[in-house]
């Protein structure tokens, strides 16, 4: 997670820089093998354990190894026998009642996940790597639209093994956490100190706090082989994870269509820049367009 405290981010990206992006994911994956007691995957045990010890006993033992105690402890109970069961009988009902509502919520929760499993092939998941033909002017571009932020500033960059923008980026003297579905890529960008993660855009600006990253760019497969409800929503997480610059790098439909044909055919594809424009005014920014060569366009978006 991306957060507002600047020293706390320095402290991770120098934690960071000293693990290869490929082992922080094989790590974050073992983990979630493990399903903690708390875990999601665990809560079917949990509700069961639950089940089993939500009924408490009015009547408890009263048998003692001490002469006369047990005596004692009979008269205790049948003289507040009465009181007791009652009580328990008003804890037990709401226990009874929070088990089964709990239940219920996992067996919505189970049915959910279902059917958003059955609906994601349906919004353009890329089920493996896809390599967009970033031109040569894309980074110098990038650099010129971000030139107004100062040194040190934080940025997101989308498909950051993508082409040698993260490279040029850092070099300028940026704080790039970059995104990447390339583990080999991600490890050699790594040794420049680029904050590389191996884990889909819309995960880390997710997990980002709003307003914690100076700007955010928007590019790569996961933005151009969407649907249309899919990219307004990546725009919506840019907007509220950065605090100044929105850039989005997109491609003209007929330049993508030449280099990724098989997968346009599969997916949802890439939308003209003037299409973008009206998109991003729909959403609150303003963009400035400016076409880089290679059948890119670059949009700079203040908000409006």
């Amino acid at each position: 997670m991306t957060t507002n405290d600047p020293a706390l981010e320095r402290a991770r990206h120098q934690l960071r820089a000293q693990l290869a992006p490929s082992l922080e994911r094989a790590l974050r994956e073992a983990l979630d093998e493990l399903e903690p007691v708390l875990g999601h995957r665990a809560l079917k045990d949990r509700l069961q354990r639950l089940s089993r010890h939500a009924y408490i006993e009015a009547v408890v033992p009263t048998a003692s190894r001490k002469p006369g105690l047990a005596w004692i402890k009979r008269a205790v109970q049948l003289a507040t026998l009465w009181y007791v069961r009652a009580v328990v009988q008003q804890v037990n009902t709401f226990a009874f009642e929070t088990v089964a509502t709990l239940e219920a919520l996992s067996l919505k929760l189970a049915e959910l996940e279902r059917r958003i499993d059955a609906v994601e092939p349906l919004h353009g998941t890329l089920r493996r790597p896809v390599r967009l033909p970033w031109p040569p002017e894309v980074g110098p571009a990038l650099a010129e639209a971000l030139a107004s932020l100062p040194a040190g500033a934080r940025i997101v960059l989308a498909d950051a093994t993508g082409d040698d923008a993260a490279s040029l980026l850092g070099a300028s003297g940026l704080t790039v956490i970059g995104t990447s579905d390339d583990p080999p890529a991600a490890d050699l960008l790594a040794t420049e100190g680029i904050d590389v993660r191996l884990r889909s855009l819309e995960a880390l600006l997710l997990s980002t706090a709003a307003g914690s990253v100076d700007a955010v760019v928007l590019r790569g497969p996961e933005l151009e082989l969407c649907p249309v409800a899919s990219k307004r929503r990546l725009v919506q997480l840019a907007r509220r994870a950065s605090s100044d610059l929105v850039v989005v790098a997109s491609f003209e439909p007929d330049h993508l269509a030449a280099a990724v044909p098989d997968e346009l055919a599969l997916r949802p594809g890439p939308l003209p820049a003037t299409a973008w424009r009206l998109l991003l005014a729909e959403e609150g920014l303003a963009a400035s367009l400016t076409p880089v060569g290679g059948g890119v366009t670059l949009a700079r978006c203040t908000r409006s």
